[in-house]
């Protein structure tokens, strides 16, 4: 998983803040990110951006591909 994801309220919540941005956030697309571990440059920005105006603190290392719990990483 992708620890910025979780900061943000986990994929529900980050995926509409995507979409208000007009960034495509389909689920295909997020388990895409999984399998490559890997967040698009345009979805790392416009996530530290939300998180920024939210007062959540994120770093680079937020943005990272975190192995977790095969339950946990269903959601």
């Amino acid at each position: 998983m992708f620890p910025i994801i979780e900061k943000l309220g986990g994929w529900s919540n980050a995926k509409g803040l995507l979409e208000k941005q007009g960034i495509g956030a389909s689920d295909v697309a997020h388990r895409q990110w999984r399998s490559r571990k890997y967040l698009p440059q345009n979805v790392r920005l416009a996530l530290k951006l939300e998180a920024a105006e939210q007062g959540v603190a994120v770093s680079d290392a937020d943005c990272a591909f975190v192995k977790t719990d095969p339950a946990l990483a269903a959601e």
